[in-house]
């Protein structure tokens, strides 16, 4: 399975749960994401707040905190294929990586003109090698 903010959210929580609690509430959690909709899958998260209040606060803010972040994809209904690609952080950590590798040896940087015009450049290099996403019309 692909590193996610979903997955990050899950592995997060349940790392403050008891141990002895942890499967319960991560089957919880997988299940509200896995919920068709926006609405349902917020309605179901929402709903186990209260719940992790009495268990561990630390736990019930983790999941207030990122609750709209993380259903940001379901709320654009998009795609099932699009959707998946973009619950990932994998293809922002490639980009990010790449104008790394292509900027990183620069070592003093005039200004912030200087940069922009860097990083402009290396996305328009590494545009043409990025993969696409299936023939996926929105």
């Amino acid at each position: 399975m692909n590193f996610s903010n979903q997955l990050n959210k899950i592995l997060v929580y349940t790392l403050i749960i008891p141990k002895n609690k942890k499967p319960e509430y991560k089957k919880k959690i997988q299940n509200a994401y896995n919920s068709e909709s926006y609405k349902n899958t917020k309605t179901e998260l929402t709903n186990l707040i209260p719940e992790r209040e009495q268990i561990n606060l630390s736990a019930a803010s983790s999941l207030k905190e990122g609750l709209e972040e993380t259903l940001t994809v379901l709320k654009l209904e998009l795609p099932d294929e699009l959707m998946d690609s973009l619950r990932t952080t994998n293809c922002i950590e490639s980009l990010n990586s790449q104008i790394a590798r292509l900027t990183g040896r620069v070592t003093l940087w005039q200004n912030s003109r200087q940069i922009h015009r860097w990083v402009a450049s290396a996305l328009l290099d590494i545009e043409m090698r990025l993969k696409k996403s299936g023939d996926i019309k929105i």
